[in-house]
């Protein structure tokens, strides 16, 4: 499968396949689609110019590494370094849309982590 990459500076209402199901999220320029958005949402962002194709086909490469934040440990719940913007970090880093980590509170956003496995 061909992989895309964001050329707009956001798009919005992008459906990922998350355990809990599909759900709706943003992704920013210089992002990856995932591979489980639909061809018909695909085409038309690039019939619009939003996004262009990578070149590169996802069945045969690798996950690029985020320069070691994929391996990072989560912030501490409680305590030095464990405010709400050192998990919106995380969240984003770990593939969330920002702005959707940062819609919940702290709580609400160290639970969605755990849920994914985070």
């Amino acid at each position: 499968m061909t992989q895309y990459v964001v050329t707009a500076p956001c798009l919005v209402h992008v459906p990922f396949a998350t355990p809990q199901g599909r759900q709706l999220g943003t992704l920013y320029a210089g992002a990856l689609l995932p591979d489980s958005v639909p061809q018909d949402k695909i085409d038309f962002w690039l019939d619009s110019g939003m996004i262009k194709s990578t070149g590169e086909d996802t069945a045969a490469s690798e996950p690029e590494p985020r320069s070691g934040s994929e391996d990072a440990a989560p912030p501490p719940e409680t305590g030095t370094g464990s405010s709400k913007e050192a998990w919106v970090d995380y969240a984003e880093k770990r593939g969330m849309a920002r702005s959707d980590a940062e819609a919940m509170n702290k709580a609400e956003l160290i639970q969605a982590l755990k849920s994914r496995g985070e």
